[in-house]
């Protein structure tokens, strides 16, 4: 007997749909992603992380800092309002000393010019005759040298109000050089005197200059005294040093 063959298997080729495939895919993936991002809220949720309450957060500090800055900027603005007003308070009271004490000084060279012109016209101010109304010593621009300012006024009689005087004028310093007394006359501490200053007039007259001490000397008293032109003392006057 012939055996009998058996049937091969066959074999089905079914075609599957790609347009399916890609939707499934798609599908999963979206489902893959959602479910990582909610895996990941869920980990910060966990983990104390609230992106809504966080941005929140961050708002109100971006204010309150803002807020700070605006504050911080009218601060600075106040100070230098205030500081500004300060140094003008202090300039303006400066301003007002020296001008008070200008004024003053004014008030008292007033006061000195109508006692010196009162000298002059009043017969009640001494005896007839030449007197020193005035004398200031004042520091020069270097060491040892000093600038001096002198007034002489003639007081004269009712009936004699027009006469002139003259004379002449001598200055001296008494001090110290070296340990020992020393007395300089005019001609060693006025630069250029040959000769006493002579002066001839009514009512008065001012005399002013420069006086060169020589270094080492230490003065003591200044002495200045007017004298007719034969010599004849008229007034005499002593300051001590420094005046």
């Amino acid at each position: 007997m012939s055996r009998l063959k058996k049937p091969s298997p066959r074999i089905v080729v079914r075609k599957q749909n790609p347009l399916l495939a890609r939707i499934v895919m798609a599908i999963v993936i979206v489902v893959l992603v959602y479910a990582g991002w909610w895996l990941f809220e869920y980990g910060r949720k966990r983990a104390g992380y609230d992106w809504q309450t966080a941005r929140q957060t961050e708002k109100r500090l971006r204010a309150e800092i803002l807020s700070l800055q605006n504050d911080l900027t009218n601060l600075h603005r106040e100070n230098a309002r205030l500081e500004s007003g300060v140094l003008i308070d202090k300039q303006s009271t400066r301003e007002v000393r020296k001008r008070l004490a200008r004024l003053q000084q004014e008030n008292l060279e007033l006061r000195e010019e109508l006692q010196f012109y009162r000298n002059i016209v009043s017969p009640k101010a001494g005896r007839p005759g030449v007197y020193i109304q005035h004398f200031k010593i004042d520091q020069g621009a270097r060491p040892g040298q000093y600038l001096y300012r002198l007034t002489l006024i003639h007081v004269q009689a009712l009936k004699k109000r027009r006469v002139k005087v003259w004379g002449q004028l001598d200055l001296r310093v008494e001090g110290e050089m070296r340990g020992r007394p020393r007395v300089l006359g005019m001609a060693e501490i006025v630069p250029g005197m040959r000769r006493r200053p002579r002066f001839g007039f009514k009512y008065f007259q001012r005399f002013e200059g420069r006086l060169v001490l020589p270094e080492g000397f230490t003065p003591r008293t200044v002495v200045v005294q007017v004298r007719t032109l034969r010599s004849k003392l008229m007034a005499e006057k002593r300051l001590k040093w420094p005046l």
